[in-house]
């Protein structure tokens, strides 16, 4: 037998061989080895090309000479022939180019030939590559052996990534995210495993090889070589599909042309006539304001299409002459416009409350002295207030203006109790009915100065029967040294304010809990004190998997700080005898129950989970997937604190592949669907104003950790059992908001969650048919998210976006 090398091209970040052979017996097999010139292995494939009558060899592109041997065996093991080749980077490259050049039918051929699909092989995908946690690249990706038995499926798997040296580069071994076997449904009798992971790398590697392969000592396997060009392309199509509004420098010239009002929509409110017509008390506290700020504020609000406002100026440094003369000026030209005259500066409260005593107007309007108004933000609040006349408090999106350019939007949520519990998201343009400043009696004192609107907004929020959100940047706050919107820290008095104005919400409000200033300036929490703990029954659906049900188990009992608890697993259809082993042991366990379920051998998660409930003694109730792990003590007490608030009605925790990335901060509802928010970011992410990181309220969160009151439960009826698969816990949490509680996502609870990344439901067609059966009715029952959207993420996000990206 006679075996030798051919045509050479390269392709995909992998060089490509033909291996021809002379005289093979039937039998004949071949192996494959590579090394570095140390003698370090590397990875390399060789397949079968029947076109040809031959085999092809691959190894990946590096930068240095690669050792390749081929050796040929008969059915005994003989050896027959062998050959060696040194694979040289310049070289392939070289006669790449040649072959390519000549178009030679056999190196064209061999291109990409590791695509083809093969009975017996392994295949590594990237699916992104991520900014990671600790700011490396992080590599999502699967490895999928295929063979024609279980057993050639199974073992022990490695995986390295190597540089373009051939060296390991990868910061820490890979973790496995989900490791599935199922019998393909195209091909039946083979086999598939796939197996999902995480790796990281450092970020500024350029090119790297991804490497998996048998545990039992076989260097072949499947690799996979991303290339410069392809390796940043993927890092840039991550950073554009995750780039939140906030950060996307196309903002100005998309708010420009797409989302300010224009002329023609200007003039057409000019005219228009409102059944009701509130008057605007817009006030504005002075204090050494620059004259071009001030010129440009008070412009803007003569701009304003909707002409029943007065304009407050408290001037509180009558001492600057130019300013004072600024002021009277426009006095004596509008009479819209007042002077509140002080003998000098109170504070920015005590100013502000001047301003307030001398508002006549319907609704009193709070606006710093160095902002800017777009010309119908009035309009908008006029035109709220007759959509809805039981309006007490308004708020609208706002942007940064940073030396003339428009920047940073905040494009907020309706209203969110949670949300503002965290920091004053309301922020501008705050506008409340006088009737509820006049309720409050005495007016905030000077100790509120710096967070003097966070305050307001509590004080208003509490009496108000109806709070509405323009959607749409009205307002751009200024950005200049020394200004709160410059630096967070500009002004450190104001965390201080900030946590008496939220520990007066808690105790006006009734809310066991002491308010703290997060590490983050100007960002709080509240620490939830309990005078007794309920009892929290805790609802685990199991099917067998007992080291994931024990691991779950044991992360509750070991780290839970909350001690009021029991745990019902629901068994549903298991049939291995260490499942029922495992469950005798949980016996001995008096927090523990074992309860059953017949689901007639169906599965419908609604069913068990309802089951579960009905079998708990709790007042609370928490829905928890078996494949969860508590990472700290305080998740419980935390959700908790929250859920014991009357009005809320489901809370969710944060939960976290096993590699720290985002599995779920939230569902999230648009015309693509119910999906989770913030998918595959680092865990620690700042993105969106920190939104990750703080509690706030959502339509929906998963089913996977889902707390709810016993009441509230029994009230809207239960998980609905029509939802067999999917979408259950997303129908449950719009029924409890119908009924007219709070979901609140609470980041300060996390978890972590052994989902798979990929959440396909292909593959299989009887499943695919229920998912959409199931997504269809969740549309016809709640069909206002898709036809007006979800009231927490704005309309100015892009469609079917997870990371509140600029529409």
């Amino acid at each position: 037998m006679k075996m030798w090398f051919g045509e050479t091209t390269r392709g995909s970040g992998m060089v490509f061989t033909m291996v021809y052979v002379e005289d093979a017996p039937a039998d004949v097999t071949l192996t494959v080895s590579n090394a570095t010139s140390d003698g370090s292995p590397l990875p390399c494939g060789v397949y079968p090309f029947d076109r040809f009558g031959g085999y092809v060899l691959n190894v990946p592109v590096l930068q240095v000479p690669q050792a390749v041997r081929v050796v040929a065996r008969d059915g005994a093991g003989s050896v027959l022939a062998e050959a060696a080749k040194t694979v040289d980077p310049r070289v392939a490259k070289v006669l790449s180019r040649f072959n390519t050049a000549r178009r030679n039918p056999v190196a064209l051929a061999i291109r990409n030939s590791n695509r083809l699909v093969r009975a017996e092989s392994t295949t590594v995908k990237v699916m992104n590559v991520i900014k990671g946690v600790h700011g490396d690249s992080l590599i999502h990706g699967s490895v999928s052996r295929v063979s024609s038995s279980a057993n050639g499926v199974g073992g022990s798997m490695r995986f390295d990534v190597l540089g373009p040296a051939g060296t390991p580069v990868q910061l820490d071994p890979w973790t496995v995210l989900s490791d599935d076997s199922v019998e393909d449904p195209d091909h039946p009798g083979i086999v598939q495993r796939t197996v999902q992971f995480s790796v990281p790398i450092p970020a500024s590697e350029r090119s790297i090889v991804l490497w998996a392969r048998g545990g039992d000592g076989d260097e072949t396997g499947g690799f996979l070589a991303l290339q410069p060009h392809m390796l940043e392309g993927m890092r840039e199509a991550w950073r554009g599909l995750t780039l939140s509004a906030d950060r996307d420098p196309r903002y100005e010239d998309w708010f420009l042309e797409h989302h300010r009002a224009s002329a023609r929509e200007l003039e057409v409110q000019r005219v228009r006539v409102f059944n009701e017509t509130p008057v605007f008390s817009i006030v504005v506290p002075l204090f050494r304001t620059p004259l071009d700020y001030f010129h440009e504020m008070v412009e803007s609000v003569l701009a304003q299409t909707y002409p029943r406002f007065e304009l407050i100026l408290v001037n509180a440094s009558p001492e600057d002459g130019a300013l004072s003369a600024a002021v009277a000026s426009y006095v004596a030209d509008d009479d819209r416009i007042k002077e509140v005259r002080l003998d000098g500066n109170r504070g920015i409260t005590l100013n502000t409350n001047e301003g307030i005593r001398a508002a006549t107007g319907d609704f009193v309007a709070f606006f710093d002295h160095d902002d800017v108004l777009e010309p119908d933000i009035l309009y908008s609040y006029a035109e709220a207030v007759n959509a809805h006349p039981d309006t007490d408090l308004l708020y609208c999106d706002e942007d940064k203006l940073v030396e003339g350019h428009y920047r940073n939007p905040f494009f907020k949520p309706d209203w969110s109790p949670d949300l503002l519990l965290g920091f004053n998201y309301v922020t501008h343009m705050l506008t409340v009915r006088r009737s509820i400043l006049e309720e409050l009696g005495e007016l905030p004192g000077h100790e509120f100065d710096g967070a003097q609107d966070y305050n307001m907004t509590f004080l208003a929020s509490e009496r108000a029967r109806n709070i509405f959100h323009a959607r749409k940047v009205l307002y751009h706050w200024r950005v200049h040294p020394g200004s709160t919107a410059a630096s967070s820290g500009a002004k450190s008095y104001t965390s201080v304010a900030g946590v008496r104005a939220l520990q007066g919400h808690l105790d006006r409000t009734g809310i066991a809990g002491t308010a703290q200033a997060h590490a983050r300036s100007n960002d709080y929490y509240v620490d939830y004190r309990f005078d007794e703990e309920p009892l929290v029954s805790i609802v685990i659906p199991n099917m067998d998997m007992v080291d994931v049900l024990s691991a779950c188990i044991d992360s509750i009992r070991e780290k839970t700080i909350y001690s009021n608890y029991e745990i019902v697993v629901v068994e549903n259809n298991s049939c291995e005898r260490a499942t029922f082993d495992y469950y005798d042991r949980l016996a001995e366990d008096p927090r523990v129950r074992v309860v059953t379920v017949d689901t007639g051998g169906k599965f419908n998660f609604s069913k068990v989970v309802n089951h579960g409930f009905s079998e708990a003694r709790g007042d609370y109730l928490l829905m928890l997937n078996n494949d969860t792990a508590v990472i700290e003590g305080g998740w419980l007490t935390t959700m908790m604190g929250v859920c014991q608030r009357p009005e809320v009605g489901v809370v969710g925790a944060k939960l976290l592949f096993p590699d720290k990335t985002i599995q779920h901060a939230g569902v999230g509802i648009d015309r693509g669907g119910p999906d989770h928010l913030g998918r595959d970011l680092p865990g620690n992410t700042t993105d969106y104003y920190n939104i990750y990181d703080t509690p706030h309220n959502l339509s929906a969160v998963t089913g996977a950790c889902l707390l709810t009151k016993r009441d509230v439960f029994e009230k809207v009826g239960g998980l609905d059992e029509s939802f067999a698969s999917d979408y259950n816990d997303v129908d449950y949490c719009m029924k409890v908001r119908d009924a007219g509680y709070l979901v609140t996502y609470d980041a300060r609870a996390v978890l972590f969650h052994y989902e798979s990344l990929s959440r396909d439901v292909g593959g299989n067609t009887r499943r695919l048919l229920l998912h959409y059966r199931e997504r269809g009715r969740l549309i016809q029952r709640w069909p206002a998210y898709w036809a007006v959207g979800d009231p927490y993420l704005s309309p100015s996000f892009r469609p079917g976006t997870l990371y509140r990206n600029l529409g």
